[in-house]
C-alpha cells in the first residue's frame, strides 16, 4: 500500500499506523498519475448525493437481488475507462455482486477493467483501486450498510491499492449513521480518508 492508505488501515483496524517499508523507486511519480486529482495525494473520495437529496443515487436491487446503485456505476465506469486508457492498472472492487456485474455491464467487454467483488479480490492487488460503496438510503441502524460495515471485510476493500484509491459513497451516508463504539470500523476509516485525501463531487470528477 502506497503510505497515506497504510496510515488510515493500520490505525483503524490494528490501532496503530504500520511502520512504512515499500522502495520509493517503486511507486508512480505523480506526473505519471493517472488522473490530475490524484496528485494532490493518492487518497480520493468521491462524496455523491444521498438519496434524500437527489433520488437518482438511491441503491436498488439488480434483477439477482443483490444491491447496486445505478448513478454511482456510471460514473465509477468512467472514471475506470479515463484511467485504464492511460495503460494503467485498474481494478473496480465492490461489496456487492449486483454492482459488480452492473459496472461490468456498463463498461462492455473491450474496456481492460476488471471487476470484483470485495470477497472475490481477497489476497490479490492492483495498483489503482476504484471502491464502490452502493448503499445510499434512509435505512436505520445495521440495515444502513449491512455486511459493508463489516471490518474483516471493510480491512480486505482498503488495502488492495499499490498506488492509489478512489472511494465512493456518501459522506452523509456515513455521518448519519450510528456505529457501535466496537464496530465504527466504516466510520473512521472514510472519516481519515477524507481528512488525508481529496474530497470531490462527482461533477468535480469531470469524467463525462
Amino acid at each position: 500500500m502506497f503510505e497515506d492508505l497504510s496510515d488510515v488501515v493500520g490505525e483503524v483496524f490494528y490501532g496503530n499506523p504500520f511502520i512504512w517499508m515499500k522502495d520509493e523507486k517503486d511507486c508512480y511519480a505523480d506526473s505519471e498519475l493517472p488522473t490530475p486529482h490524484l496528485k494532490n495525494g493518492r487518497l480520493l473520495l468521491i462524496d455523491c448525493p444521498h438519496c434524500s437529496v437527489d433520488g437518482g443515487w438511491r441503491e436498488k436491487r439488480y434483477k439477482t437481488g443483490s444491491y447496486c446503485n445505478h448513478n454511482e456505476a456510471n460514473i465509477v465506469a468512467k472514471t475506470a475507462v479515463r484511467m485504464a486508457s492511460g495503460g494503467h492498472e485498474v481494478v473496480v472492487l465492490s461489496p456487492y455482486q449486483g454492482q459488480v456485474d452492473l459496472v461490468k455491464k456498463k463498461l462492455g467487454r473491450n474496456s481492460g477493467v476488471k471487476v470484483h467483488t470485495v470477497d472475490g479480490f481477497q489476497g490479490k492487488e492492483s495498483d489503482f483501486i476504484l471502491l464502490s460503496m452502493v448503499r445510499n438510503n434512509d435505512k436505520t441502524a445495521g440495515g444502513r450498510w449491512g455486511f459493508v460495515s463489516d471490518p474483516n471485510r471493510l480491512n480486505v476493500a482498503l488495502s488492495r491499492a499499490r498506488e492509489g484509491l478512489i472511494l465512493f459513497t456518501s459522506l452523509k451516508h456515513v455521518s448519519d449513521s450510528e456505529f457501535g463504539e466496537d464496530s465504527d470500523h466504516l466510520g473512521r476509516a472514510i472519516e481519515m480518508i477524507a481528512d488525508k485525501g481529496t474530497v470531490l463531487t462527482p461533477i468535480e470528477l469531470e469524467v463525462g
